[in-house]
């Protein structure tokens, strides 16, 4: 009897011992488990902020190198362009030009009215300036500066836009559209035979003319037959005009009685004689006075009836 109190003894310790042993093992399991929990968590929410903080500092980064893109049909863009400002459309791409600085918009204005009034005064075609829009093609409308248009060319004038190839281009260049012009714009004028374009930089004083000969523009520099630099640029497409290159230079001949100096150089003592009337010009002063003198004074108002003629 003894001896099996005895074995029975002896099986409830080896119980207890193996039953602790099992019991510490489960524990131990426990705490690796709740620390590989925790690592993982921690691994988890790290690799979260991690992302987080990428994503963000991607967004970011992404928003400050790049500017907005604007998507728009033809259809679209002639309908809701405005007349107050640049816009111009390539392929689906809406450009959407910055206000331009006090110097371009003064050169545009200068140039645009000694073009305008030399080309109307001689009957040799038609002028306009942005906002008015040319259609190259399909989804390809551009918003020159200046453009000409000959008696010849068999473009069509629309309400809002001209169908077809100007014969010159003028484009006087912002510190923002400096690539667009001198890349993407030559490009094009060049492959759809814009005959003669003019870049015009009025900050950096650089002015490059270029001629399109054999489906490619040529650089034509203003240079005497000696290789020196000739103050004037004779343009191929306007007969009979030309631009001193002192003019583009100097702000002081673009204000408005410079500018009808320079209408009275260009158009020609001749021509507005011819056009105003001798009897007209000896009325406004005495017989006695010359009419070259009488041409020099008469200044914006007779000049003017010449350009709305």
């Amino acid at each position: 009897m003894s001896r099996s109190k005895g074995r029975v003894k002896e099986r409830a310790v080896k119980y207890e011992v193996v039953h602790q042993r099992h019991k510490g093992t489960e524990a131990q399991k426990g705490t690796e488990a709740q620390r590989h929990k925790g690592t993982e968590a921690q691994r988890h929410k790290g690799t979260e902020a991690q992302r987080h903080k990428g994503t963000e500092a991607q967004r970011h980064k992404g928003t400050e190198a790049q500017e907005e893109v604007h998507y728009m049909s033809e259809e679209e863009f002639l309908e809701r362009a405005p007349d107050n400002k640049v816009w111009e459309l390539r392929y689906g791409e809406l450009i959407i030009h910055s206000p331009v600085r006090v110097k371009h918009k003064s050169l545009d204005i200068f140039l645009s009215y000694i073009i305008f009034g030399y080309v109307n005064a001689k009957g040799l075609g038609r002028v306009f300036n942005s906002p008015m829009a040319v259609k190259f093609e399909r989804d390809l409308v551009y918003e020159p500066d200046i453009f000409f248009v000959n008696n010849t060319n068999s473009g069509k004038v629309e309400e809002v836009i001209f169908n077809g190839v100007p014969d010159l281009i003028v484009e006087v260049i912002s510190p923002s559209m400096v690539r667009h012009d001198r890349v993407t714009k030559f490009v094009d004028y060049e492959r759809f035979g814009v005959k003669e374009y003019w870049i015009l930089d009025p900050q950096k004083k650089k002015y490059n003319f270029y001629r399109n000969i054999r489906g490619k523009f040529r650089e034509v520099l203003p240079v005497g037959a000696d290789g020196s630099v000739r103050p004037v640029y004779k343009c191929e497409e306007i007969k009979g005009f030309y631009i001193r290159i002192s003019w583009l230079e100097d702000e002081k001949y673009w204000s408005e009685r410079n500018v009808n100096k320079m209408m009275y150089e260009l158009v020609g003592k001749k021509s507005i004689i011819e056009d105003i009337g001798e009897e007209d010009i000896v009325k406004d002063i005495s017989d006695k006075t010359l009419i070259d003198e009488v041409i020099k004074r008469m200044g914006k108002k007779k000049l003017k009836k010449i350009i709305e003629k």
